[in-house]
C-alpha cells in the first residue's frame, strides 16, 4: 500500500482553510493498477478557471512516479521559489505543510479575485 499521509494531510489543510480546489486522482481499479505494483496519482488541482487561467495555479501530486511519491511526499508544479524555477518546471520531496503555505499565501494575496 502506498504512503498518501502528507497527500492526506494537505487536503485536511486545504479544506479546514475553506481553499478550493479541485481533485483528478487516477482510478486505483484500471487494469494498468491491477497489473503493477505502482501505486495511483492523487492529484489536487488549484486555481483551474479557464476564463482567468489556461493552466492551474499549481498542480500536487503524489504516487508512482513523482518525486518524493515514494516516501509520501509530495510534488507541485506552479508555486515555485525562483531557485525552484532555475532547476526544473516542478519541486518534489516537499511536506504538506510546505505545499498548504505556498497555496494558503496565494489564495490570501489573491482574495478579492477568484483564484
Amino acid at each position: 500500500m502506498h504512503n498518501y499521509t502528507e497527500f492526506d494531510k494537505l487536503v485536511k489543510m486545504l479544506n479546514d482553510a475553506k481553499i478550493p480546489y479541485e481533485r483528478n486522482d487516477d482510478d486505483p481499479n484500471s487494469e494498468y493498477f491491477k497489473l503493477t505494483s505502482n501505486a495511483p496519482i492523487k492529484r489536487i488541482v488549484y486555481g483551474k478557471f479557464p476564463e482567468k487561467h489556461k493552466f492551474c495555479i499549481c498542480s500536487v501530486i503524489c504516487g508512482h512516479g513523482s518525486y518524493g511519491g515514494n516516501e509520501g511526499l509530495l510534488e507541485i508544479m506552479g508555486l515555485l521559489t525562483p531557485e525552484e524555477e532555475e532547476r526544473d518546471s516542478v519541486a518534489g520531496y516537499l511536506t504538506a505543510e510546505d505545499v498548504f503555505n505556498r497555496i494558503k499565501n496565494h489564495y490570501d494575496s489573491n482574495k478579492e479575485e477568484e483564484v
